[in-house]
């Protein structure tokens, strides 16, 4: 493959496309999870690229970078999936299970995915639940935006909205709107 410099090269070359090439290549998902993990930043940053062409295959391997033991790896495979959109949605269990991490850059970026999908995101509300509580702003305002888009689905969240909205001066606004939002009908 003739260079295409340094960044689009190492997009082309993790897809397997044709930027440089006349033929396409089925894409090397495995290759383009390894480069998400390099602290390289020209290297993790055109895989996070790679990914969002990639689509939904990548969600599978992008779920089981959520418990890598390095938290740089798990936000970068949250935030690869945030970019994903509605394709992300076979790693709600996952985005789930991440609102309890250790790290609030992970807590923060599955809360923000889970946002992201609406409702798919439905059977992370218990998660969404529980991340109201968690000691971090964002976390929780995520997690109240979370809820609110999921909709009527979400209506076990209603009470523990309300104590949010009861308590929080700062989120009484966002908490209330996603009551709102959980309770118009559809």
């Amino acid at each position: 493959m003739r260079s295409c410099g340094v960044g689009l090269g190492l997009v082309a070359s993790l897809l397997g496309l044709a930027a440089c090439q006349t033929k396409a290549k089925p894409p090397d998902i495995p290759a383009v999870l390894t480069a998400l993990k390099d602290p390289r930043p020209e290297v993790h940053g055109p895989a996070a690229i790679a990914i969002t062409e990639i689509g939904e295959p990548a969600v599978e391997g992008l779920a089981q970078l959520l418990r890598d033991p390095d938290p740089r790896v798990r936000v970068a495979a949250a935030n690869a999936l945030w970019s994903l959109g509605p394709r992300a949605k076979g790693a709600v269990g996952a985005l789930a299970g991440a609102l309890s991490d250790s790290s609030l850059s992970v807590r923060d970026a599955a809360a923000r995915c889970l946002k992201s999908l609406g409702a798919d995101a439905e059977p992370a509300v218990p998660a969404l639940i529980a991340a109201l509580r968690d000691p971090e702003w964002n976390v929780r305002d995520d997690a109240i935006r979370a809820l609110g888009s999921i909709g009527p689905p979400a209506s076990s969240a209603v009470p523990a909205l309300m104590a949010v909205a009861k308590l929080s001066d700062s989120q009484r606004d966002t908490a209330l709107d996603a009551v709102a939002r959980i309770k118009a009908p559809r």
